[in-house]
């Protein structure tokens, strides 16, 4: 496999994510939980842009992936599907919406827990 093709690429956020970071700690100032989500084409930079900005924000805030929802390849009943990898139909969106809902806080029984989501390290391919 060629390494260089999945090189990660230094993306440069400007003062817009600082702008951004800012409106979030003014948000979660008043201690409630509070949710944001990415979207863009794969490879784009959502990951990236995510991690910066939870840098910024510091401990009270967390990055849950995700690409852990992405129904790994040996599941994946078809080659159609293998080749369509991250199509909604190879994809746990059940899974996903249930961890975005416990973190929402709508579900009395996780006050306190800890909640884990699962990850994905695209880096571990290549290794």
């Amino acid at each position: 496999m060629d390494r260089t093709r999945h090189a990660q690429k230094v993306i440069e956020v400007g003062p817009g994510l600082s702008v951004l970071a800012e409106r979030l700690r003014a948000r979660l100032s008043d201690e409630r939980r509070f949710m944001l989500g990415f979207c863009g084409a794969p490879g784009s930079g959502k990951s990236t842009l995510a991690a910066a900005l939870v840098s910024m924000l510091g401990a009270t805030s967390v990055v849950v992936p995700m690409d852990g929802f992405h129904i790994a390849t040996a599941a994946l009943a078809t080659p159609d599907q293998i080749r369509r990898r991250a199509a909604i139909d190879t994809f746990d969106v059940f899974g996903c919406l249930a961890i975005l809902e416990r973190l929402s806080g709508r579900t009395n029984h996780d006050a306190g827990a800890v909640i884990y989501a699962p990850g994905f390290d695209h880096d571990a391919r290549l290794r």
